[in-house]
């Protein structure tokens, strides 16, 4: 093999290593606000009969909203999730 193919495996290879690497750090999936809000009352399973998300402000929903008015960070010993 001469020094172009292996520069062009090398730099092929390099390619292939960095799409994983950003491929990984671009999709980790981020909570709802819902999640560490001291206002969440209750979240219930997919399937059960009632809302999903009982805010103790907004009410009721199924999907968290990606933003909240209402949002106040839960104290770290506070609440069960």
């Amino acid at each position: 093999m001469d020094k172009w193919t292996i520069l062009l495996i090398a730099w092929m290879v390099a390619g292939v290593v960095s799409a994983c690497v950003v491929g990984l750090i671009a999709k980790k999936p981020k909570k709802p606000p819902c999640e560490t809000c001291k206002w969440l009352n209750f979240k219930f399973c997919k399937g059960s009969r009632t809302y999903r998300y009982r805010c103790g402000v907004q009410g009721g929903f199924d999907k968290p909203p990606l933003y909240c008015k209402d949002y106040e960070r839960r104290d770290e010993g506070g609440g069960a999730d």
